[in-house]
Protein backbone atom coordinates (compact mmCIF):
# COMPACT_ATOMS: atom_id res chain seq x y z
CA UNK A 1 0.00 0.00 0.00
CA UNK A 2 1.28 3.42 -0.93
CA UNK A 3 2.05 5.93 1.85
CA UNK A 4 -0.49 8.39 0.40
CA UNK A 5 -3.18 5.70 0.48
CA UNK A 6 -2.35 4.85 4.10
CA UNK A 7 -2.61 8.54 4.96
CA UNK A 8 -6.01 8.86 3.24
CA UNK A 9 -7.35 5.79 5.04
CA UNK A 10 -6.11 7.02 8.40
CA UNK A 11 -7.77 10.39 7.80
CA UNK A 12 -11.01 8.60 6.96
CA UNK A 13 -10.86 6.53 10.14
CA UNK A 14 -10.11 9.64 12.18
CA UNK A 15 -13.13 11.40 10.68
CA UNK A 16 -15.38 8.44 11.36
CA UNK A 17 -14.31 6.92 14.69
CA UNK A 18 -17.35 4.62 14.65
CA UNK A 19 -15.82 2.85 11.62
CA UNK A 20 -12.53 2.40 13.45
CA UNK A 21 -14.35 0.86 16.40
CA UNK A 22 -16.37 -1.32 14.04
CA UNK A 23 -13.23 -2.64 12.36
CA UNK A 24 -11.62 -3.38 15.71
CA UNK A 25 -14.70 -5.16 17.06
CA UNK A 26 -15.01 -7.31 13.93
CA UNK A 27 -11.31 -8.19 14.03
CA UNK A 28 -11.67 -9.29 17.64
CA UNK A 29 -14.72 -11.38 16.76
CA UNK A 30 -13.42 -13.34 13.77
CA UNK A 31 -9.70 -12.57 13.61
CA UNK A 32 -7.86 -9.72 11.87
CA UNK A 33 -6.90 -12.03 9.00
CA UNK A 34 -10.57 -12.27 8.06
CA UNK A 35 -11.23 -8.52 8.01
CA UNK A 36 -9.91 -6.37 5.17
CA UNK A 37 -9.91 -2.63 5.68
CA UNK A 38 -10.58 -0.53 2.59
CA UNK A 39 -10.91 -3.43 0.12
CA UNK A 40 -10.21 -2.62 -3.51
CA UNK A 41 -13.82 -2.83 -4.68
CA UNK A 42 -16.82 -0.71 -5.53
CA UNK A 43 -20.56 -1.39 -5.41
CA UNK A 44 -22.73 0.95 -7.44
CA UNK A 45 -20.06 3.63 -7.19
CA UNK A 46 -19.69 3.21 -3.41
CA UNK A 47 -16.47 2.08 -1.70
CA UNK A 48 -17.06 -0.29 1.24
CA UNK A 49 -14.87 0.35 4.27
CA UNK A 50 -14.60 -3.31 5.30
CA UNK A 51 -14.69 -6.77 3.73
CA UNK A 52 -15.55 -9.37 6.36
CA UNK A 53 -15.32 -13.17 5.97
CA UNK A 54 -16.86 -15.09 8.88
CA UNK A 55 -16.16 -18.82 9.07
CA UNK A 56 -19.29 -20.14 10.78
CA UNK A 57 -22.96 -19.27 11.04
CA UNK A 58 -22.48 -18.07 14.64
CA UNK A 59 -19.66 -15.77 13.51
CA UNK A 60 -21.95 -14.45 10.78
CA UNK A 61 -24.62 -13.62 13.34
CA UNK A 62 -22.02 -12.01 15.60
CA UNK A 63 -20.75 -9.84 12.74
CA UNK A 64 -24.28 -8.68 11.95
CA UNK A 65 -24.91 -7.78 15.59
CA UNK A 66 -21.69 -5.75 15.73
CA UNK A 67 -22.56 -3.94 12.49
CA UNK A 68 -26.07 -3.26 13.74
CA UNK A 69 -24.72 -1.63 16.93
CA UNK A 70 -22.58 0.66 14.79
CA UNK A 71 -25.36 1.51 12.38
CA UNK A 72 -23.32 0.09 9.48
CA UNK A 73 -24.98 -0.96 6.25
CA UNK A 74 -24.10 -4.51 5.22
CA UNK A 75 -24.00 -6.09 1.76
CA UNK A 76 -24.25 -9.91 2.00
CA UNK A 77 -22.19 -11.73 -0.62
CA UNK A 78 -20.82 -15.07 -1.72
CA UNK A 79 -18.06 -14.95 -4.32
CA UNK A 80 -18.88 -11.26 -4.94
CA UNK A 81 -19.68 -11.72 -8.63
CA UNK A 82 -23.24 -10.34 -8.45
CA UNK A 83 -22.81 -7.38 -6.10
CA UNK A 84 -24.30 -4.95 -8.61
CA UNK A 85 -27.75 -6.40 -9.21
CA UNK A 86 -31.19 -5.02 -8.52
CA UNK A 87 -31.48 -1.31 -7.82
CA UNK A 88 -28.31 0.58 -6.76
CA UNK A 89 -27.74 0.33 -3.02
CA UNK A 90 -27.89 3.58 -1.06
CA UNK A 91 -25.02 2.73 1.26
CA UNK A 92 -22.35 0.01 1.54
CA UNK A 93 -20.14 0.10 4.62
CA UNK A 94 -19.40 -3.60 5.04
CA UNK A 95 -19.36 -6.46 2.57
CA UNK A 96 -20.12 -9.71 4.39
CA UNK A 97 -18.74 -12.56 2.29
CA UNK A 98 -19.55 -16.16 3.22
CA UNK A 99 -16.90 -17.58 0.89
CA UNK A 100 -15.09 -19.30 3.80
CA UNK A 101 -18.28 -21.16 4.71
CA UNK A 102 -17.99 -23.78 1.97
CA UNK A 103 -18.43 -27.09 3.76
CA UNK A 104 -21.01 -29.90 3.69
CA UNK A 105 -22.72 -30.01 7.08
CA UNK A 106 -24.49 -33.31 6.47
CA UNK A 107 -25.20 -35.50 3.46
CA UNK A 108 -27.70 -38.36 3.53
CA UNK A 109 -27.70 -40.12 0.12
CA UNK A 110 -30.36 -42.57 1.31
CA UNK A 111 -32.72 -39.67 2.00
CA UNK A 112 -31.67 -37.70 -1.10
CA UNK A 113 -30.86 -34.63 1.02
CA UNK A 114 -27.76 -32.53 1.55
CA UNK A 115 -27.06 -29.79 4.10
CA UNK A 116 -24.45 -27.30 2.91
CA UNK A 117 -23.01 -24.01 4.07
CA UNK A 118 -24.08 -21.06 1.97
CA UNK A 119 -20.59 -20.31 0.65
CA UNK A 120 -20.21 -23.68 -1.07
CA UNK A 121 -20.11 -23.31 -4.85
CA UNK A 122 -22.67 -25.03 -7.02
CA UNK A 123 -19.91 -26.91 -8.83
CA UNK A 124 -18.47 -28.25 -5.56
CA UNK A 125 -21.95 -29.33 -4.50
CA UNK A 126 -22.39 -31.17 -7.78
CA UNK A 127 -19.03 -32.93 -7.47
CA UNK A 128 -20.06 -34.14 -4.03
CA UNK A 129 -23.49 -35.45 -5.02
CA UNK A 130 -22.38 -36.98 -8.35
CA UNK A 131 -20.25 -39.46 -6.43
CA UNK A 132 -23.54 -40.91 -5.20
CA UNK A 133 -25.18 -40.63 -8.64
CA UNK A 134 -27.35 -37.77 -7.38
CA UNK A 135 -27.70 -34.15 -8.44
CA UNK A 136 -29.37 -30.83 -7.78
CA UNK A 137 -30.99 -29.94 -11.14
CA UNK A 138 -30.37 -26.21 -10.95
CA UNK A 139 -28.16 -24.56 -13.57
CA UNK A 140 -28.08 -20.79 -12.92
CA UNK A 141 -25.63 -18.54 -14.79
CA UNK A 142 -22.03 -18.76 -13.64
CA UNK A 143 -20.66 -20.85 -10.82
CA UNK A 144 -22.11 -19.01 -7.86
CA UNK A 145 -22.55 -20.18 -4.31
CA UNK A 146 -25.46 -22.17 -2.96
CA UNK A 147 -26.48 -19.22 -0.77
CA UNK A 148 -26.43 -16.74 -3.65
CA UNK A 149 -28.41 -19.11 -5.87
CA UNK A 150 -31.10 -19.39 -3.20
CA UNK A 151 -31.06 -15.73 -2.17
CA UNK A 152 -31.47 -14.61 -5.80
CA UNK A 153 -33.85 -17.43 -6.76
CA UNK A 154 -31.58 -18.18 -9.72
CA UNK A 155 -32.33 -20.87 -12.28
CA UNK A 156 -31.33 -21.76 -15.82
CA UNK A 157 -32.42 -23.81 -18.86
CA UNK A 158 -33.40 -26.82 -16.71
CA UNK A 159 -36.18 -24.77 -15.11
CA UNK A 160 -38.91 -26.05 -17.45
CA UNK A 161 -38.24 -29.70 -16.69
CA UNK A 162 -37.03 -29.53 -13.10
CA UNK A 163 -38.07 -26.28 -11.42
CA UNK A 164 -36.41 -23.52 -9.39
CA UNK A 165 -34.71 -23.24 -5.96
CA UNK A 166 -38.15 -23.05 -4.33
CA UNK A 167 -38.72 -26.65 -5.43
CA UNK A 168 -35.55 -27.96 -3.74
CA UNK A 169 -34.95 -25.93 -0.58
CA UNK A 170 -36.42 -27.78 2.40
CA UNK A 171 -34.57 -25.97 5.15
CA UNK A 172 -32.63 -22.78 5.83
CA UNK A 173 -30.42 -21.47 8.61
CA UNK A 174 -30.42 -17.67 8.89
CA UNK A 175 -28.58 -14.87 10.65
CA UNK A 176 -30.54 -11.69 11.32
CA UNK A 177 -29.45 -8.07 11.67
CA UNK A 178 -29.80 -8.14 15.47
CA UNK A 179 -27.45 -11.12 15.78
CA UNK A 180 -30.13 -13.74 16.34
CA UNK A 181 -30.22 -17.01 14.43
CA UNK A 182 -33.33 -18.81 13.20
CA UNK A 183 -34.20 -21.78 11.04
CA UNK A 184 -37.04 -22.63 8.71
CA UNK A 185 -37.99 -26.01 7.32
CA UNK A 186 -36.06 -29.10 8.31
CA UNK A 187 -33.74 -31.91 7.29
CA UNK A 188 -36.31 -34.26 5.81
CA UNK A 189 -38.66 -33.71 2.89
CA UNK A 190 -41.75 -34.68 4.91
CA UNK A 191 -41.07 -32.08 7.60
CA UNK A 192 -43.34 -29.13 6.84
CA UNK A 193 -42.76 -27.12 10.04
CA UNK A 194 -41.57 -23.72 8.90
CA UNK A 195 -41.39 -24.87 5.28
CA UNK A 196 -43.46 -21.93 4.02
CA UNK A 197 -40.99 -19.45 5.51
CA UNK A 198 -38.32 -20.72 3.11
CA UNK A 199 -40.15 -19.01 0.26
CA UNK A 200 -39.95 -15.68 2.05
CA UNK A 201 -36.15 -15.67 1.87
CA UNK A 202 -35.71 -17.32 -1.54
CA UNK A 203 -35.41 -14.49 -4.05
CA UNK A 204 -35.15 -11.76 -1.39
CA UNK A 205 -31.62 -10.82 -2.56
CA UNK A 206 -30.22 -10.71 0.95
CA UNK A 207 -32.48 -7.88 2.08
CA UNK A 208 -34.24 -9.69 4.94
CA UNK A 209 -31.55 -11.91 6.50
CA UNK A 210 -28.30 -13.65 5.64
CA UNK A 211 -28.68 -17.26 4.57
CA UNK A 212 -25.91 -19.22 6.30
CA UNK A 213 -26.84 -22.84 5.55
CA UNK A 214 -29.17 -24.55 3.11
CA UNK A 215 -30.81 -27.97 3.20
CA UNK A 216 -31.71 -29.29 -0.24
CA UNK A 217 -33.48 -32.29 -1.65
CA UNK A 218 -31.77 -34.05 -4.53
CA UNK A 219 -32.69 -36.28 -7.46
CA UNK A 220 -31.08 -39.37 -8.95
CA UNK A 221 -28.93 -38.47 -11.97
CA UNK A 222 -30.91 -39.19 -15.17
CA UNK A 223 -29.70 -42.07 -17.26
CA UNK A 224 -28.96 -39.96 -20.31
CA UNK A 225 -29.35 -36.52 -21.84
CA UNK A 226 -29.60 -35.50 -25.49
CA UNK A 227 -30.14 -32.22 -27.29
CA UNK A 228 -31.75 -31.77 -30.70
CA UNK A 229 -30.98 -28.61 -32.67
CA UNK A 230 -33.55 -27.28 -35.15
CA UNK A 231 -32.68 -24.47 -37.57
CA UNK A 232 -34.71 -22.60 -40.17
CA UNK A 233 -34.21 -19.51 -42.34
CA UNK A 234 -37.38 -17.89 -40.98
CA UNK A 235 -37.82 -17.23 -37.23
CA UNK A 236 -41.56 -17.87 -37.57
CA UNK A 237 -40.82 -21.45 -38.62
CA UNK A 238 -38.86 -22.10 -35.45
CA UNK A 239 -41.54 -20.51 -33.28
CA UNK A 240 -44.23 -22.60 -34.97
CA UNK A 241 -42.30 -25.79 -34.29
CA UNK A 242 -41.83 -24.79 -30.65
CA UNK A 243 -45.60 -24.21 -30.35
CA UNK A 244 -46.30 -27.69 -31.76
CA UNK A 245 -43.90 -29.24 -29.27
CA UNK A 246 -45.61 -27.46 -26.38
CA UNK A 247 -49.03 -28.59 -27.59
CA UNK A 248 -47.98 -32.21 -28.13
CA UNK A 249 -46.98 -35.08 -25.90
CA UNK A 250 -43.27 -34.25 -25.78
CA UNK A 251 -41.94 -33.19 -22.40
CA UNK A 252 -38.42 -31.82 -22.82
CA UNK A 253 -36.27 -30.73 -19.91
CA UNK A 254 -35.40 -27.56 -21.84
CA UNK A 255 -36.99 -25.90 -24.85
CA UNK A 256 -35.21 -22.77 -26.05
CA UNK A 257 -35.47 -20.55 -29.11
CA UNK A 258 -32.41 -18.46 -30.02
CA UNK A 259 -32.52 -15.34 -32.13
CA UNK A 260 -30.23 -15.00 -35.13
CA UNK A 261 -27.54 -13.11 -33.21
CA UNK A 262 -27.28 -15.82 -30.55
CA UNK A 263 -27.57 -18.70 -33.04
CA UNK A 264 -24.77 -17.18 -35.11
CA UNK A 265 -22.64 -16.65 -32.02
CA UNK A 266 -22.95 -20.38 -31.26
CA UNK A 267 -22.32 -21.36 -34.90
CA UNK A 268 -25.76 -22.94 -35.25
CA UNK A 269 -27.39 -20.81 -37.96
CA UNK A 270 -26.17 -18.02 -40.24
CA UNK A 271 -29.68 -16.61 -40.62
CA UNK A 272 -33.11 -17.16 -39.19
CA UNK A 273 -32.83 -18.73 -35.77
CA UNK A 274 -32.41 -21.97 -33.91
CA UNK A 275 -34.20 -24.06 -31.32
CA UNK A 276 -32.65 -26.35 -28.72
CA UNK A 277 -34.69 -29.24 -27.36
CA UNK A 278 -33.13 -31.21 -24.49
CA UNK A 279 -34.43 -34.52 -23.21
CA UNK A 280 -33.15 -35.85 -19.87
CA UNK A 281 -34.57 -39.23 -18.85
CA UNK A 282 -33.94 -42.95 -19.31
CA UNK A 283 -32.32 -43.98 -22.59
CA UNK A 284 -35.52 -45.58 -24.03
CA UNK A 285 -37.61 -42.54 -23.09
CA UNK A 286 -35.12 -40.13 -24.66
CA UNK A 287 -34.88 -42.19 -27.85
CA UNK A 288 -38.68 -42.37 -28.13
CA UNK A 289 -39.09 -38.60 -27.73
CA UNK A 290 -36.39 -37.84 -30.30
CA UNK A 291 -38.12 -40.14 -32.81
CA UNK A 292 -41.42 -38.39 -32.15
CA UNK A 293 -39.77 -35.00 -32.62
CA UNK A 294 -38.34 -36.06 -35.98
CA UNK A 295 -41.82 -37.05 -37.18
CA UNK A 296 -43.13 -33.69 -36.00
CA UNK A 297 -40.73 -31.63 -38.09
CA UNK A 298 -41.40 -30.62 -41.68
CA UNK A 299 -37.96 -31.16 -43.15
CA UNK A 300 -38.72 -28.91 -46.12
CA UNK A 301 -38.82 -25.87 -43.83
CA UNK A 302 -36.31 -26.73 -41.12
CA UNK A 303 -33.41 -29.02 -40.36
CA UNK A 304 -32.65 -31.17 -37.31
CA UNK A 305 -29.29 -32.19 -35.93
CA UNK A 306 -28.08 -33.84 -32.76
CA UNK A 307 -25.80 -31.85 -30.51
CA UNK A 308 -22.59 -33.39 -29.33
CA UNK A 309 -23.38 -35.89 -26.55
CA UNK A 310 -21.28 -33.72 -24.26
CA UNK A 311 -23.69 -30.81 -24.67
CA UNK A 312 -22.84 -29.13 -21.35
CA UNK A 313 -20.76 -26.41 -23.05
CA UNK A 314 -23.59 -25.56 -25.44
CA UNK A 315 -26.10 -25.14 -22.64
CA UNK A 316 -23.60 -23.25 -20.52
CA UNK A 317 -23.25 -20.63 -23.25
CA UNK A 318 -27.05 -20.38 -23.58
CA UNK A 319 -27.33 -19.94 -19.81
CA UNK A 320 -24.69 -17.20 -19.82
CA UNK A 321 -26.25 -15.32 -22.74
CA UNK A 322 -25.31 -12.01 -21.11
CA UNK A 323 -21.68 -12.98 -20.44
CA UNK A 324 -19.39 -10.17 -21.56
CA UNK A 325 -22.36 -7.90 -22.26
CA UNK A 326 -22.92 -4.56 -20.53
CA UNK A 327 -26.65 -5.03 -19.94
CA UNK A 328 -28.69 -8.14 -19.10
CA UNK A 329 -32.50 -8.03 -19.30
CA UNK A 330 -35.14 -10.62 -18.47
CA UNK A 331 -38.74 -10.48 -19.67
CA UNK A 332 -41.40 -12.72 -18.16
CA UNK A 333 -44.75 -13.27 -19.88
CA UNK A 334 -47.49 -15.86 -20.06
CA UNK A 335 -46.38 -18.89 -22.12
CA UNK A 336 -49.08 -18.10 -24.66
CA UNK A 337 -47.46 -14.68 -25.20
CA UNK A 338 -43.87 -15.82 -25.63
CA UNK A 339 -43.82 -15.48 -29.43
CA UNK A 340 -45.20 -11.94 -29.15
CA UNK A 341 -42.64 -11.12 -26.48
CA UNK A 342 -39.82 -12.33 -28.72
CA UNK A 343 -41.01 -10.06 -31.51
CA UNK A 344 -41.20 -7.07 -29.15
CA UNK A 345 -37.69 -7.69 -27.83
CA UNK A 346 -36.31 -8.07 -31.35
CA UNK A 347 -37.90 -4.80 -32.41
CA UNK A 348 -36.57 -2.78 -29.48
CA UNK A 349 -33.13 -4.43 -29.36
CA UNK A 350 -32.35 -5.99 -32.76
CA UNK A 351 -28.64 -6.10 -31.88
CA UNK A 352 -29.13 -8.14 -28.69
CA UNK A 353 -28.28 -11.78 -28.20
CA UNK A 354 -31.58 -13.30 -27.04
CA UNK A 355 -32.73 -16.68 -25.78
CA UNK A 356 -36.33 -17.61 -25.01
CA UNK A 357 -37.36 -20.30 -22.54
CA UNK A 358 -40.52 -21.31 -24.37
CA UNK A 359 -41.85 -23.52 -21.61
CA UNK A 360 -41.54 -20.84 -18.92
CA UNK A 361 -42.36 -17.68 -20.89
CA UNK A 362 -38.97 -16.07 -20.28
CA UNK A 363 -36.78 -14.05 -22.63
CA UNK A 364 -33.25 -13.14 -21.59
CA UNK A 365 -31.07 -10.71 -23.51
CA UNK A 366 -27.47 -9.62 -23.48
CA UNK A 367 -26.77 -6.14 -24.87
CA UNK A 368 -23.22 -5.00 -25.58
CA UNK A 369 -23.76 -1.27 -25.17
CA UNK A 370 -24.33 0.35 -21.80
CA UNK A 371 -24.71 3.90 -23.07
CA UNK A 372 -27.26 6.49 -21.97
CA UNK A 373 -29.60 5.79 -24.89
CA UNK A 374 -30.25 2.34 -23.43
CA UNK A 375 -32.34 3.90 -20.65
CA UNK A 376 -35.10 5.12 -22.97
CA UNK A 377 -35.14 1.88 -24.92
CA UNK A 378 -35.42 -0.20 -21.75
CA UNK A 379 -38.35 1.93 -20.59
CA UNK A 380 -40.09 1.48 -23.93
CA UNK A 381 -39.50 -2.27 -23.87
CA UNK A 382 -40.88 -2.49 -20.32
CA UNK A 383 -43.99 -0.62 -21.42
CA UNK A 384 -44.43 -2.99 -24.38
CA UNK A 385 -43.99 -6.08 -22.22
CA UNK A 386 -46.33 -4.81 -19.52
CA UNK A 387 -48.97 -4.12 -22.19
CA UNK A 388 -49.20 -7.89 -22.79
CA UNK A 389 -49.28 -8.70 -19.08
CA UNK A 390 -45.57 -9.30 -18.56
CA UNK A 391 -42.71 -7.85 -16.55
CA UNK A 392 -39.16 -6.76 -17.31
CA UNK A 393 -36.21 -6.94 -14.91
CA UNK A 394 -32.77 -5.44 -15.41
CA UNK A 395 -30.58 -8.26 -14.17
CA UNK A 396 -27.32 -6.41 -14.67
CA UNK A 397 -26.37 -2.97 -16.02
CA UNK A 398 -24.31 0.07 -15.04
CA UNK A 399 -25.77 1.68 -11.94
CA UNK A 400 -26.99 4.81 -13.75
CA UNK A 401 -29.17 2.65 -16.00
CA UNK A 402 -30.63 0.69 -13.09
CA UNK A 403 -31.24 3.92 -11.21
CA UNK A 404 -33.01 5.73 -14.04
CA UNK A 405 -34.89 2.79 -15.57
CA UNK A 406 -35.50 0.94 -12.26
CA UNK A 407 -34.27 -2.64 -12.15
CA UNK A 408 -37.60 -4.11 -11.07
CA UNK A 409 -40.41 -1.94 -12.40
CA UNK A 410 -43.67 -1.17 -10.62
CA UNK A 411 -44.67 -4.03 -8.25
CA UNK A 412 -48.24 -2.77 -7.86
CA UNK A 413 -50.22 -2.90 -4.61
CA UNK A 414 -48.07 -5.77 -3.29
CA UNK A 415 -45.44 -3.20 -2.37
CA UNK A 416 -47.31 -2.47 0.89
CA UNK A 417 -46.82 -6.08 1.99
CA UNK A 418 -43.18 -6.04 0.90
CA UNK A 419 -42.47 -2.88 2.89
CA UNK A 420 -44.15 -4.32 5.97
CA UNK A 421 -42.02 -7.48 5.76
CA UNK A 422 -38.83 -5.43 5.35
CA UNK A 423 -39.78 -3.28 8.33
CA UNK A 424 -40.31 -6.36 10.49
CA UNK A 425 -37.11 -8.20 9.59
CA UNK A 426 -34.78 -5.24 8.96
CA UNK A 427 -36.33 -2.11 10.53
CA UNK A 428 -33.25 0.08 10.00
CA UNK A 429 -32.67 -1.10 6.44
CA UNK A 430 -29.22 -2.40 7.34
CA UNK A 431 -29.07 -5.14 4.68
CA UNK A 432 -28.51 -4.10 1.07
CA UNK A 433 -30.47 -0.85 1.50
CA UNK A 434 -32.33 0.12 -1.67
CA UNK A 435 -31.52 -3.00 -3.69
CA UNK A 436 -34.94 -4.62 -3.79
CA UNK A 437 -38.24 -3.59 -5.36
CA UNK A 438 -39.12 0.12 -5.05
CA UNK A 439 -35.85 0.80 -3.27
CA UNK A 440 -36.59 -1.47 -0.29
Amino acid sequence: MKISEQRDEQMFMDSRPEMRRLATDLEEAIGPENVTRFPDMQIDGLSPVLLVRPGTRSETAQCLEICSRSGAHVIPAGLMTWLECGNPVRSADVVLSLSRMNRVVDYSPADLTIWAEAGMTMSDLERTTRKQNQWLPLDPPGDGTVGATVACGSSGPLRFGFGTPRDYVIGLRLAHVDGTETKSGGRVVKNVAGYGLNKLYIGSFGTLAVITEVILKLRPVPETSATVIATAPEPQTIQSLASRIMAGRLRPASLFVLNQAMASQLGLAARGGAMLVRFTESEPAVADQIDHLRRLVDCTDSALAMADPADRELWSRVTDVEAGQAVALKCSVAVSRIAQSLEICSRRFPEAQSVADIGMGLVRMGIESGDLDIIGRVKLLRSDVESIGGTLIIERAPSFIRLEADAWGDPGPEIKIMRAIKQKYDPNSSLSPGRFVSGI
